[in-house]
């Protein structure tokens, strides 16, 4: 068997709200401040409320020039992070009551099964993220299917989502495939934003 159990410790990085203390901006060559300028976090809510969908890309927006406070890096971030997780939370909504995560390909549209539960009290700053990997391959589907519902209770954490997913095809290299790095990101960024999961 070829199982592997994949650790994402909570203190991987800091969270968003660690960054007042942490965050330092550095500016070696600072834009000129447009005197007609209005405030680039007031321009990037406006910008971000507009649903017209000739608006733009963002980066080609006179604001996105602005030179910025270290607060204002801080509010922008906080910003875009909140309009980003709220897209996730509705795109994905019906991969995460199905627990199948898709991806489209080069060579066609891959899905990933997955299943998981949860252990221990949510700490302050986010839980953990255990990533567990049944082993077969080169087999029959049933016997690879087998082996998944082995390794959904093979390990028992103290703290932590503890997450088995089931290999998006049945070759003795299932788990090193080109698609598989992909489908990781996003299962690893759907846990963030859907269990609170520290980044």
């Amino acid at each position: 068997h070829n199982e592997r159990v994949v650790s994402r410790s909570s203190k991987y990085q800091p969270k968003t709200g660690n960054l007042r203390k942490k965050t330092q901006v550095v500016i070696d060559n600072p834009l000129p401040q447009s005197s007609n300028s209005n405030d680039p976090v007031t321009e990037l809510r406006s910008w971000l409320s507009n649903n017209d969908d000739n608006k733009g890309e963002l980066t080609d927006q006179p604001f996105s020039n602005e030179r910025l406070s270290s607060e204002e890096v801080i509010t922008i971030q906080e910003l875009l992070w909140s309009v980003h997780k709220d897209h996730i939370l509705e795109e994905r909504s019906e991969e995460m009551q199905e627990k199948i995560l898709t991806i489209d390909t080069a060579t066609g549209t891959v899905e990933m099964p997955f299943w998981y539960t949860t252990y221990g009290s949510k700490p302050e700053d986010g839980r953990s993220l255990w990533i567990s990997l049944h082993g077969g391959g080169g087999c029959a589907q049933e016997v690879n299917d087998t082996q998944w519902e082995n390794q959904k209770h093979l390990y028992s954490p103290e703290e932590g989502i503890y997450c088995a997913p089931r290999g998006p095809t049945n070759t003795w290299n299932l788990w090193h495939q080109g698609h598989i790095d992909v489908l990781f990101d996003r299962l690893i960024e759907t846990m963030i934003i859907y269990e609170d999961v520290n980044p």
